[in-house]
């Protein structure tokens, strides 16, 4: 809660009631990554992205967000566990993705486990970066695996 508030302060001001914390933003929120140098945030397409200026501290993508897609945690809207999940396997890092990933699905609280993540990417028939996603998630799972194993 306390993260989404911070993240939700520093953004300025005129884009604060159009803009979803997003992407490596979220995932810190939840707990799942450390701090970004800049704030990431998704503006729905449905809002012109030129008429929100340039912003130095945050990275803005114009985006399509649907109605399952966001949560409102103490008046912020982020994006939920799962959208966070599948955007980190699409735009995220090869280095931070798989990490993330398995952060996001190791948190309870979260209810994203890799499976889930995994058969949500499936589904979609257009879906840019998919196959990046599926291979970033195979790693996760195999990591996720030989944790497991070594832990026996």
């Amino acid at each position: 809660m306390h993260r989404a508030l911070a993240a939700h302060a520093a953004l300025p001001q005129p884009i604060r009631h159009k803009v979803v914390l997003g992407r490596l933003t979220a995932a810190w929120v939840y707990g799942c990554s450390p701090p970004g140098n800049k704030i990431t945030v998704l503006l729905d397409h449905r809002y012109r992205a030129t008429s929100q200026g340039r912003h130095r501290s945050i990275h803005l993508h114009e985006v399509a967000l649907g109605p399952l897609d966001t949560l409102n945690i103490s008046g912020v809207r982020i994006t939920s566990p799962l959208r966070t999940a599948l955007d980190i396997a699409v735009y995220a890092r090869d280095e931070d993705a798989v990490r993330v990933l398995l952060a996001l699905s190791s948190d309870p609280r979260l209810k994203c486990p890799l499976g889930y993540i995994r058969q949500a990417l499936q589904i979609r028939e257009r879906m840019p970066g998919k196959n990046v996603a599926l291979r970033r998630l195979a790693a996760a799972l195999d990591l996720r695996q030989q944790q497991a194993g070594g832990n026996a």
